[in-house]
């Protein structure tokens, strides 16, 4: 997805395939995927987040909010689950303005279910960031219509 700030493009990226890692440059938007396969209403459940190399959680939810006091400080501003998500037994992280220390390996963790996914972000110095937007170009013209 494509997003206008000014003159310069972002993009939101995400993995079509699951287990292949998410790529990013700095100064973009990414969405972690973490779903359940049945649509569950998980608004009344705990939902984890973490990195492997962060003492502090990346996201917590539970109770029917957002717990900051037990999240890594400088990521509170910049993530996100979507509440309609929630509803669905989806479960999804955003990260906004990326950073090259946000790479690293993510797990969700729905402890009420016994659920985990991982997911791997990778971040590209500055330079690199025309990989970023030929890759996007290719998933996008190269994916099939369903």
């Amino acid at each position: 997805m494509l997003e206008s700030r000014g003159r310069i493009k972002s993009f939101f990226l995400f993995s079509l395939f699951p287990g292949e890692p998410i790529i990013a440059a700095p100064g973009d938007d990414v969405i972690l995927p973490c779903r359940l396969d049945s649509q569950e209403d998980l608004q009344d459940h705990s939902v984890e987040w973490i990195k492997e190399d962060m003492k502090r959680f990346v996201y917590l939810y539970s109770d029917g909010q957002t717990i900051t006091e037990h999240m890594n400080e400088s990521l509170i501003p910049r993530v996100s689950l979507d509440q309609d998500g929630l509803k669905r037994g989806d479960v999804t992280l955003k990260i906004r303005n990326v950073s090259l220390q946000d790479e690293g390996k993510y797990r969700c963790f729905i402890p009420g279910k016994n659920f985990r996914e991982t997911v791997q972000l990778v971040t590209l110095h500055a330079r690199h960031r025309c990989v970023t937007n030929l890759l996007d170009l290719f998933l996008r013209f190269s994916t099939p219509e369903l």
